[in-house]
């Protein structure tokens, strides 16, 4: 019987989360308007606050992608910061996500993937805008590349 209980617990704590694993991909973008801004965005597991990974878009880019392990059901939560700061005193503001990102609840195979688009500043509560010259102030998804997704067919 101990033996019994010693795969079980195997399974339950290696194994199945690993079952229960999908992958995410995050494509987050930043509008023209913020192209002398380096912005800096975590993901977070909304329930225990632990960070799942973290993108960049520096100031040569307005778009970057970052693949990471999420689950089914899980809710997302995001930060940001961008540097330089626009007013003084405001040098290491941290901006939330005005709204969680729930992850289909499917039980999820090995290959699922999920897309996560985001948009900073639009998705992100009290951001300061630039001073925006002549520059569009919206993101433009439709200048990145599409990425064929993996999926449960």
């Amino acid at each position: 019987m101990n033996l019994f209980r010693c795969v079980c617990t195997l399974f339950t704590w290696v194994l199945a989360p690993n079952l229960l694993a999908a992958s995410c991909l995050l494509t987050a973008v930043k509008p023209a308007c913020w192209a002398n801004y380096t912005v800096f965005i975590n993901i977070l597991d909304a329930q225990t606050q632990r960070k799942l990974t973290d993108i960049t878009l520096s100031t040569d880019k307005l778009w970057n992608r970052v693949r990471f392990e999420c689950e089914p059901g899980q809710r997302l939560a995001y930060q940001a910061s961008f540097k330089p700061a626009i007013w003084q005193g405001q040098e290491h503001a941290i901006y939330q996500a005005q709204k969680f990102w729930l992850l289909p609840t499917n039980k999820a195979l090995p290959a699922q993937t999920w897309e996560i688009q985001l948009c900073f500043p639009t998705a992100f509560a009290e951001v300061p805008m630039p001073p925006l010259g002549n520059q569009p102030c919206a993101c433009d998804f439709k200048a990145i590349p599409t990425v064929k997704l993996k999926s449960t067919e």
